[in-house]
Protein backbone atom coordinates (compact mmCIF):
# COMPACT_ATOMS: atom_id res chain seq x y z
CA UNK A 1 0.00 0.00 0.00
CA UNK A 2 2.90 2.45 1.36
CA UNK A 3 4.67 1.64 -2.49
CA UNK A 4 1.21 2.08 -4.30
CA UNK A 5 0.67 5.93 -2.73
CA UNK A 6 4.46 6.83 -3.22
CA UNK A 7 3.94 5.73 -6.70
CA UNK A 8 1.13 7.72 -7.48
CA UNK A 9 2.62 10.93 -5.22
CA UNK A 10 5.73 10.58 -8.07
CA UNK A 11 3.60 10.36 -10.79
CA UNK A 12 1.13 13.14 -10.22
CA UNK A 13 4.28 15.38 -9.26
CA UNK A 14 6.05 14.41 -12.00
CA UNK A 15 2.50 14.84 -14.78
CA UNK A 16 1.58 18.42 -12.68
CA UNK A 17 5.14 19.80 -13.47
CA UNK A 18 5.64 18.23 -17.22
CA UNK A 19 2.55 20.08 -18.34
CA UNK A 20 2.44 22.40 -21.18
CA UNK A 21 0.16 24.72 -18.99
CA UNK A 22 0.98 26.42 -15.29
CA UNK A 23 -1.93 25.51 -13.30
CA UNK A 24 -0.51 27.46 -10.04
CA UNK A 25 0.03 30.81 -12.56
CA UNK A 26 3.87 30.76 -11.48
CA UNK A 27 6.45 32.49 -13.92
CA UNK A 28 8.58 29.72 -15.78
CA UNK A 29 11.18 30.38 -13.83
CA UNK A 30 9.64 30.95 -10.58
CA UNK A 31 11.66 28.73 -8.23
CA UNK A 32 8.95 25.92 -6.62
CA UNK A 33 10.29 25.66 -3.38
CA UNK A 34 8.92 29.31 -2.85
CA UNK A 35 5.32 28.07 -2.90
CA UNK A 36 5.70 25.54 -0.56
CA UNK A 37 8.09 27.29 2.27
CA UNK A 38 7.83 30.51 3.24
CA UNK A 39 10.58 32.32 5.68
CA UNK A 40 10.81 35.81 6.88
CA UNK A 41 7.97 38.52 7.78
CA UNK A 42 5.19 39.08 6.17
CA UNK A 43 4.92 42.58 3.90
CA UNK A 44 1.95 43.45 6.17
CA UNK A 45 4.88 43.10 9.46
CA UNK A 46 7.60 44.80 7.51
CA UNK A 47 5.38 47.37 6.76
CA UNK A 48 3.89 47.92 10.19
CA UNK A 49 7.44 47.27 11.74
CA UNK A 50 9.17 50.20 9.42
CA UNK A 51 6.08 52.66 10.64
CA UNK A 52 6.60 51.75 14.10
CA UNK A 53 10.42 52.26 13.74
CA UNK A 54 9.56 55.94 12.47
CA UNK A 55 8.36 56.54 15.28
CA UNK A 56 10.76 55.33 17.62
CA UNK A 57 9.08 52.03 18.57
CA UNK A 58 9.73 48.44 18.47
CA UNK A 59 6.81 45.70 17.84
CA UNK A 60 6.81 42.38 20.06
CA UNK A 61 4.89 39.01 19.71
CA UNK A 62 1.42 39.37 21.21
CA UNK A 63 0.99 43.16 21.17
CA UNK A 64 -2.12 45.24 19.63
CA UNK A 65 -1.27 48.54 17.84
CA UNK A 66 -3.29 51.04 15.73
CA UNK A 67 -2.03 53.19 12.61
CA UNK A 68 -2.93 55.17 10.63
CA UNK A 69 -3.67 54.73 6.92
CA UNK A 70 -3.77 57.05 3.80
CA UNK A 71 -4.14 57.50 0.32
CA UNK A 72 -2.22 59.73 -1.13
CA UNK A 73 -3.33 62.75 -3.22
CA UNK A 74 -1.24 61.79 -6.11
CA UNK A 75 -1.06 64.93 -7.37
CA UNK A 76 -5.04 65.62 -6.94
CA UNK A 77 -5.87 69.24 -5.47
CA UNK A 78 -7.08 69.33 -1.99
CA UNK A 79 -10.22 69.48 -1.36
CA UNK A 80 -10.08 70.88 2.21
CA UNK A 81 -7.17 72.21 4.68
CA UNK A 82 -6.97 69.02 5.97
CA UNK A 83 -6.00 67.53 2.65
CA UNK A 84 -3.58 70.06 1.94
CA UNK A 85 -1.60 69.46 5.52
CA UNK A 86 -1.54 65.90 5.60
CA UNK A 87 -1.71 64.69 1.61
CA UNK A 88 -3.99 62.11 1.92
CA UNK A 89 -7.71 61.78 0.29
CA UNK A 90 -8.75 59.40 2.53
CA UNK A 91 -7.75 58.26 6.18
CA UNK A 92 -8.30 54.59 7.76
CA UNK A 93 -7.39 53.34 11.20
CA UNK A 94 -5.61 50.01 11.41
CA UNK A 95 -6.03 48.05 14.31
CA UNK A 96 -4.26 44.64 15.24
CA UNK A 97 -1.90 42.35 16.88
CA UNK A 98 1.96 41.18 16.15
CA UNK A 99 2.11 37.52 15.87
CA UNK A 100 4.66 35.02 15.29
CA UNK A 101 3.21 32.19 12.98
CA UNK A 102 3.29 28.65 14.93
CA UNK A 103 4.00 26.65 11.57
CA UNK A 104 6.64 28.60 10.64
CA UNK A 105 8.24 29.50 14.11
CA UNK A 106 10.24 32.32 12.74
CA UNK A 107 7.61 33.88 10.71
CA UNK A 108 6.00 37.42 12.35
CA UNK A 109 2.87 39.26 10.81
CA UNK A 110 0.63 41.58 11.92
CA UNK A 111 -3.12 40.37 11.50
CA UNK A 112 -5.58 43.12 11.71
CA UNK A 113 -8.29 44.74 10.67
CA UNK A 114 -8.58 48.15 8.55
CA UNK A 115 -11.38 50.35 9.62
CA UNK A 116 -12.73 53.30 7.39
CA UNK A 117 -15.79 55.31 6.73
CA UNK A 118 -17.53 56.52 3.68
CA UNK A 119 -20.03 58.93 2.46
CA UNK A 120 -23.14 57.61 0.47
CA UNK A 121 -24.42 60.73 -2.10
CA UNK A 122 -27.46 58.26 -2.65
CA UNK A 123 -28.27 58.32 1.38
CA UNK A 124 -26.65 61.34 2.18
CA UNK A 125 -24.58 59.77 5.04
CA UNK A 126 -21.62 58.61 6.18
CA UNK A 127 -21.36 54.63 6.78
CA UNK A 128 -18.47 52.44 8.55
CA UNK A 129 -16.85 49.33 6.89
CA UNK A 130 -14.28 46.86 8.00
CA UNK A 131 -11.74 45.04 6.03
CA UNK A 132 -8.99 42.88 6.63
CA UNK A 133 -5.47 44.52 6.52
CA UNK A 134 -3.31 44.12 3.33
CA UNK A 135 -0.39 45.96 2.55
CA UNK A 136 -0.48 48.38 -0.38
CA UNK A 137 2.64 50.05 -1.87
CA UNK A 138 0.56 52.87 -2.67
CA UNK A 139 -0.48 54.05 0.87
CA UNK A 140 0.95 55.86 3.49
CA UNK A 141 1.26 54.23 7.19
CA UNK A 142 1.83 56.12 10.34
CA UNK A 143 2.27 54.65 13.67
CA UNK A 144 -0.36 55.19 16.26
CA UNK A 145 0.01 53.84 19.55
CA UNK A 146 0.51 50.42 21.13
CA UNK A 147 -3.00 49.29 22.67
CA UNK A 148 -4.40 46.55 24.11
CA UNK A 149 -6.76 43.48 23.69
CA UNK A 150 -9.69 44.23 25.21
CA UNK A 151 -9.76 47.92 23.80
CA UNK A 152 -9.13 46.36 20.06
CA UNK A 153 -11.49 43.92 20.53
CA UNK A 154 -13.76 43.73 17.14
CA UNK A 155 -17.21 44.37 19.01
CA UNK A 156 -15.86 47.05 20.47
CA UNK A 157 -14.22 48.54 17.41
CA UNK A 158 -17.58 48.13 15.97
CA UNK A 159 -19.59 49.93 18.43
CA UNK A 160 -16.95 52.32 18.16
CA UNK A 161 -17.85 52.74 14.30
CA UNK A 162 -21.56 52.59 14.99
CA UNK A 163 -21.19 55.34 17.70
CA UNK A 164 -19.32 57.54 15.51
CA UNK A 165 -21.97 57.30 12.35
CA UNK A 166 -24.93 58.15 15.06
CA UNK A 167 -23.09 61.26 15.90
CA UNK A 168 -21.95 62.64 12.15
CA UNK A 169 -23.81 60.07 9.68
CA UNK A 170 -25.87 63.33 8.30
CA UNK A 171 -23.08 65.56 8.49
CA UNK A 172 -20.35 66.17 5.60
CA UNK A 173 -19.06 69.43 5.94
CA UNK A 174 -17.45 69.73 9.48
CA UNK A 175 -13.94 68.65 10.07
CA UNK A 176 -14.84 66.14 12.81
CA UNK A 177 -17.82 64.33 10.18
CA UNK A 178 -14.90 62.93 7.70
CA UNK A 179 -13.14 60.42 7.65
CA UNK A 180 -9.75 61.84 9.38
CA UNK A 181 -12.56 62.68 12.15
CA UNK A 182 -13.51 59.28 12.32
CA UNK A 183 -9.42 58.06 12.66
CA UNK A 184 -8.99 60.84 15.18
CA UNK A 185 -12.07 59.84 16.97
CA UNK A 186 -11.11 55.68 16.94
CA UNK A 187 -7.29 56.35 17.88
CA UNK A 188 -8.82 58.56 20.88
CA UNK A 189 -10.58 55.27 22.36
CA UNK A 190 -7.59 52.95 22.06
Amino acid sequence: MVSLIITLTYLLATVTFALPIDLLGLEENFPISLVTRQDGPTSRYTTVKNAAAAAGKTLNNGEWHYLRLCTPLNGQPPEDHVQEETGCKHFYIVVGQVIKERVFKKRKDFQGLMYHVRYNDDTRKWFWTSHTYIAYDFQEIVYGGKTTSRKASTARLDTLSTAWVDKWGSYCDLNEARCFGYYQYMASNL
